[in-house]
């Protein structure tokens, strides 16, 4: 029996997404591995996950939250300039909580994640995305 999680459908969404590492440290916390899996992308207008993200999510989730019970998780939302201000920081904040959402299906806690709709735009691609960070 397998300990890893059920993935979304592996063989049509390719490959799964990079987790970026980096090694943080402030002058007064000792050194930590971060790892982020950026740009989880969003239809405009939408909270619904694509397979491919669904994929990215599951993969991120067992190699680096799963396996490593100790780590927070940030889940920060993104959405483009498409509507106002406040629209658009909602659904930022509807998109990170979606993330969140599916991730809890896959055994983590919610009270190991703290979501957040971004204010503004990062522009480009990134704009109707959602990014993770594991610390």
């Amino acid at each position: 029996m397998s300990l890893a999680p059920a993935f979304a459908s592996a063989e049509s969404a390719g490959p799964p997404a990079p987790a970026y590492e980096q090694i943080v440290q402030g002058p007064d916390t000792p050194a930590a591995v971060v790892r982020e899996l950026p740009d989880i992308q969003f239809a405009p207008g939408s909270t619904r996950l694509t397979d491919t993200a669904l994929t990215q999510i599951d993969y991120f989730t067992y190699y680096n939250i799963i396996a490593v019970p100790t780590v927070s998780v940030r889940i920060t939302g993104f959405a483009d300039e498409r509507g106002s201000a406040a629209a658009n920081q909602a659904l930022a904040g509807r998109r990170a909580e979606a993330v969140a959402d599916y991730m809890s299906t896959k055994g983590i806690p919610r009270d190991r994640m703290v979501t957040l709709g971004a204010e503004g735009d990062p522009g480009g691609a990134d704009s109707r995305s959602v990014d993770i960070l594991a610390e």
